[in-house]
């Protein structure tokens, strides 16, 4: 488990801090990004603009943090005791929470492809998504249920991928038989990758 610094954690305990992540959160949802500015920040948080730049250095920033902390608390890390399991309960969770709020994830990527310096934060919070993944993974390893080797980074592109399609194109929905077959379609990969390894 990440441990916090000290200073972080001391800052969150504040209450214009986390007015602040509230509203980025609030107006990401509602109005998405592209229609948020670091005015309308402060004034739905209640703050000056001043204080916001205080503990960020961007409105990306501040707008990743917030919804870097709703997806840990609306996609927590699974474990299940079965890589089933938790592909099941981690792929369900994102599912939801895009079906609720698909525009955010999908404007933060525009923004990402406009702006530089959002594209490195934005990189820095999918990474630490993909650690999720990459961790459920290990364990299903060192429970032997799947022998990984070097692939674990390939495997992730292969089950985070067609999530990120359906999102983008919308061409069919991120449902429960989404889920499913995403899950069925790892368990034979598992299966055929564990066979080929057998002596």
């Amino acid at each position: 488990m990440k441990v916090q610094h000290p200073r972080l954690q001391k800052r969150r305990r504040k209450a214009p801090y986390r007015a602040i992540l509230d509203a980025a959160l609030a107006l990401l949802f509602e109005d998405g990004y592209t229609k948020l500015t670091v005015e309308r920040l402060a004034e739905r948080a209640g703050v000056s603009r001043q204080t916001i730049y205080r503990w960020w250095p961007s409105l990306g920033a501040v707008v990743l943090e917030a919804y870097g902390e709703e997806a840990a608390r609306r996609v927590p890390e699974p474990d299940t005791g079965s890589l089933a399991g938790d592909l099941r309960q981690l792929l369900g969770d994102i599912s939801k929470l895009w079906r609720a709020h698909g525009d955010a994830p999908r404007a933060m990527i525009a923004e990402s492809q406009r702006d530089p310096r959002f594209m490195e934060l934005w990189r820095e919070f999918n990474q630490r998504r993909r650690e999720v993944l990459l961790r459920i993974l290990k364990r299903a390893e060192e429970r032997g249920e799947l022998a990984l080797g070097s692939d674990a980074e390939f495997l992730t592109d292969v089950i985070y991928g067609p999530l990120w399609y359906r999102l983008l194109l919308g061409h069919a929905p991120l449902d429960e038989d989404f889920t499913e077959r995403i899950v069925a379609i790892m368990g034979r990969l598992v299966e055929e990758k564990n066979s080929s390894s057998r002596p």
